[in-house]
């Protein structure tokens, strides 16, 4: 007959995977993006836009004259 020894886990089993506080859930993401940082983006971005293409056209059309 074998003798065999059994030890038992001292202590709690190891923790799961726990994300990051930043993390956004699939389901809350548009193209890996999360959903609440659309809009922000989108009011950086046309007024970069309007600072960039739109102002300098205006100057460009106004005589100093």
């Amino acid at each position: 007959m074998t003798h065999t020894t059994v030890t038992e886990r001292e202590g709690p089993p190891p923790a799961r995977y726990e994300p990051d506080g930043r993390w956004v859930p699939v389901d809350r993401r548009w193209f890996g993006l999360d959903r609440t940082t659309i809009l922000p983006v989108a009011i950086v971005l046309a007024v970069a836009i309007v600072m960039s293409i739109v102002i300098p056209q205006i100057n460009d059309a106004v005589s100093y004259d």
